[in-house]
């Protein structure tokens, strides 16, 4: 019997590193992959719950004649003396009977009406536009932004932020432009102001 032979036949020290070296690539693919895959769900779920908030904003006008008035941190609308109190802010959540105050990753809604979007491409660390590259065009009458999960200050500026390292938008919005506006309102019988 010749024991050397039995104990020949394992694995060096060198073919288990590989194969951990090896491992260790894989499930690295695997955990960013996972990580990438909630990333386009977490975005797909914040875009519904927009369209959703759309159609409420909506509903409030088809019953009251007005779009919601933008609100402080209370969710309540900045209603007074028969006009809104401030042009842009928080979503006036609890006026339109919503229960989720925040987008998918935490932040507030900024809800605003009638003012122009312009489209930063670098932040400055205090939250505001360093240099602006592109104003919307169109008349908007109301607007409703999430900031994205990589929005790291409570700012109320109107920045929509273009990230030079992933040249993506991480932020997420839904409007009403005026044309679609005026389209919506003969659609639900509303007359038109002079």
């Amino acid at each position: 019997m010749n024991l050397k032979s039995t104990f020949d036949t394992g694995f060096s020290l060198l073919e288990i590193l590989i194969v951990l070296i090896v491992l260790s690539v894989l499930s690295g693919s695997f955990i960013q992959s996972k990580s990438q895959q909630k990333r386009i769900v977490d975005f797909q779920l914040n875009q519904q719950y927009l369209n959703d908030i759309k159609t409420e904003i909506k509903g409030f006008y088809a019953l009251h004649g007005r779009w919601p008035c933008p609100a402080d941190e209370s969710g309540v609308e900045g209603w007074k003396n028969n006009a809104c109190d401030k042009a842009s802010g928080v979503l006036a959540y609890k006026t339109l009977g919503l229960k989720r105050a925040q987008d998918i990753w935490g932040q507030n809604w900024f809800y605003s009406l009638a003012e122009d979007i312009q489209i930063c491409e670098q932040m400055k660390a205090t939250g505001s536009c360093q240099s602006t590259t592109y104003t919307w065009p169109i008349r908007i009458e109301f607007y409703l932004l999430s900031r994205g999960g990589d929005y790291e200050t409570q700012s109320t500026e109107s920045w929509i932020h273009y990230s030079e390292q992933s040249h993506q938008f991480d932020d997420q919005m839904v409007w009403m432009s005026e044309n679609e506006a005026i389209q919506w309102r003969l659609q639900t019988g509303w007359v038109l102001p002079d």
